[in-house]
């Protein structure tokens, strides 16, 4: 069953509108057919698994074939900001989860900076990447607008670079006005152990 059927199922279960108060939708994209899907989590996986991390593991759980190779199309990458992220001071912490391309283990990476905050501030909780673009493309998130954008002129910057180039073409500040998460060039290389940065370092 591939991740689209998976991902009917999975849906199915979810709910349209926020369970809770502070409750942030997942946001499903299809960088294939370049398509999206907004739903909200079911209440018991914030009491059986809080957020971030166990949360993101319960999508991957659901939409995962195992037997796919870590770097296949159809296995999802997922963002998730923590419960606590954007809602108290100093709650930055968002994780990233999937199948890991170096040892093909369930693994997940936490990380800080503004992004998972900025994510959860435009009403995600979630981010659910599955599908392969055509094209190196960048997705734009502002609250309920969700833009497929070509990123070939951002294609071999390092992280600094791009940072500087992004802020130049959109007239905004990472860190005040928008958060960038981007693979820079190991990760465009497909260097198995490439992160995904986060702010500039």
């Amino acid at each position: 069953m591939g991740i689209r059927d998976k991902l009917a199922r999975l849906v199915a279960r979810m709910h349209d509108t926020p369970q809770y108060n502070s409750q942030g939708a997942v946001l499903f994209v299809d960088l294939e057919q370049r398509k999206t899907l907004k739903k909200y989590l079911p209440l018991e996986v914030l009491r059986n698994f809080l957020g971030g991390r166990g949360a993101n593991m319960w999508l991957l759980y659901n939409l995962m074939e195992e037997e796919r190779d870590a770097l296949d199309p159809e296995i999802p990458l997922i963002f998730g900001s923590g419960v606590l992220t954007s809602s108290m001071p100093s709650a930055t912490r968002g994780n990233i989860s999937s199948k890991s391309p170096d040892s093909y283990a369930i693994l997940d990476a936490n990380a800080g900076d503004y992004f998972p905050s900025f994510l959860r501030c435009h009403g995600y909780d979630h981010v659910v990447l599955y599908g392969q673009s055509a094209a190196w493309t960048m997705l734009k998130i502002a609250y309920n607008d969700v833009d497929f954008v070509d990123a070939a002129p951002y294609a071999g910057l390092d992280n600094l670079d791009m940072a500087a180039a992004i802020q130049r073409d959109y007239n905004c500040v990472e860190r005040e006005d928008m958060a960038l998460a981007r693979i820079t060039t190991s990760g465009e290389n497909q260097v198995l152990c490439s992160g995904i940065m986060g702010g500039i370092k």
